[in-house]
């Protein structure tokens, strides 16, 4: 499992995945054409979006750490900062 350190990076995480997607799709279209029809999500859009499905992330950011076999702790930024192993992984022994 990978597990976020906050709901508040999911929604951080996910506007710079937007601003980062629009950019790129500014300068792959600067030839003054319209970028509307690319859909790319604003602020709003975003949090409705991650409201959606906060409710079941929530519930897994709490219950699966103890239910996965490895969680990966995430910081804030993106990087691994613990790994949990709650059982061996197949094929690996302490011998």
């Amino acid at each position: 499992m990978l597990r976020v350190p906050s709901m508040d990076v999911v929604y951080e995480w996910r506007s710079l995945q937007e601003q980062k997607l629009a950019e790129r799709m500014q300068h792959l279209f600067d030839t003054g054409e319209a970028t509307d029809h690319l859909r790319i999500m604003g602020q709003t859009e975003i949090r409705h979006f991650i409201q959606h499905y906060e409710r079941l992330t929530r519930f897994m950011l709490e219950e699966m750490p103890s239910r996965a076999d490895v969680t990966l702790y995430l910081n804030d930024n993106h990087k691994i900062a613990d790994i949990r192993v709650n059982r061996p992984l197949p094929g690996c022994s302490d011998a």
